[in-house]
């Protein structure tokens, strides 16, 4: 849990600060290209299928993080000893984590 948090973490600061960075991406690019898979300011805006790959790539790691963080939320000594069945039922997100880790990074079927 740790290590997706992280993972997660290390790319929110790259995509806050690198983003319009003068040296890495002068033209801002870097949140356009992973987040956003067109360019919608373009009238006439046709997507790659990279593009549209990346963009469900990153959004499937966004709701892995998210299923992580309300875990690892949950398992927290006074929530979990006083609200036992919210730990209880909120863990039943590891399917959903186990899921979309696996369709953020087919390798990591490996791993699981």
């Amino acid at each position: 849990m740790l290590l997706i948090c992280l993972h997660s973490f290390l790319y929110l600061i790259v995509w806050i600060h690198g983003n319009g960075h003068p040296t890495y991406d002068p033209q801002g690019w870097m949140l356009r290209q992973n987040l956003v898979a067109c360019n919608f300011e373009e009238v006439d805006a046709t997507c790659t299928e990279e593009q549209n790959v990346m963009l469900r790539q990153n959004w499937y790691g966004i709701v892995s993080t998210l299923a992580t963080i309300i875990i690892a939320t949950t398992s927290l000594n006074f929530i979990r000893r006083k609200y036992f069945e919210l730990f209880y039922y909120a863990h039943h997100l590891f399917l959903v984590l186990l899921v979309f880790v696996c369709l953020h990074y087919g390798q990591s079927i490996i791993c699981d």
